[in-house]
């Protein structure tokens, strides 16, 4: 699914109202490594999330609007904020791939190892999980991997659209496994033909008559 200019978007807003332990090194980990796909000019909103870090966005990342770009990886963006970046991911599929912060790893069957456990202040599903079918082990990880006060973010097809991935995804799916795990919601979002910037706050008045494609972002906290 990529990091598209709703996720930039989200983020500017969600980090300048959740602030993050800055009193060690940030960490983020990604399940499934991510590229950027800015498809407008949103030079303004890179802007005031690099603002929330104390930041300047570098040339690299403000090059990429107003096309598409599948070619810059999120990695630059994260490490850019002060992050440390890890991925996880099924192999290295990508020439000139950064190895060293990515692990190995078959979501739907592996056991991720005590070491990586309570880590990440930040861990990422953007379009990764509708594509396993094990539900149970990808959202087991994920919890482990995020440490105490950390947020878990999942970016995931919600409706309208065909043949994406295995499943779909309601609020209640979140909202449920927020209150089966003491995690607090910090909002939900519905998206309109992603990457996009309509966004709806999710609430049971939302109505979208129609659109090609929708997703739903939940921000959760551990």
């Amino acid at each position: 699914m990529g990091i598209g200019p709703q996720i930039i978007s989200i983020y500017s807003e969600l980090f300048s109202k959740v602030r993050l332990d800055k009193s060690s090194q940030l960490e983020v980990c990604e399940l499934g490594r991510q590229n950027m796909t800015i498809n407008q000019n949103i030079d303004y909103i890179f802007k005031d999330l690099f603002k929330q870090f104390n930041k300047t966005p570098n040339s690299e990342l403000m090059k990429i609007a107003p096309k598409d770009n599948w070619g810059i990886r999120a990695k630059i963006l994260y490490e850019s904020l002060g992050f440390n970046y890890f991925s996880i991911d099924v192999d290295f599929d990508e020439i000139n791939e950064d190895v060293s912060s990515n692990l190995i790893m078959d979501l739907n069957f592996d056991t991720l190892d005590n070491k990586f456990h309570n880590k990440y202040d930040l861990v990422t599903n953007f379009g990764t999980s509708e594509h396993l079918l094990n539900q149970l082990n990808f959202f087991k990880i994920m919890h482990e991997l995020t440490k105490v006060g950390g947020l878990i973010i999942s970016e995931v097809p919600c409706m309208f659209g065909l043949n994406h991935g295995m499943f779909k995804y309601e609020p209640k799916f979140f909202t449920d496994l927020a209150r089966s795990n003491a995690y607090e919601i910090v909002d939900l979002y519905l998206v309109e033909d992603p990457p996009s910037l309509k966004i709806y706050k999710w609430n049971e008045k939302v109505k979208i008559k129609s659109c090609q494609e929708m997703c739903i972002i939940s921000i959760m906290k551990k």
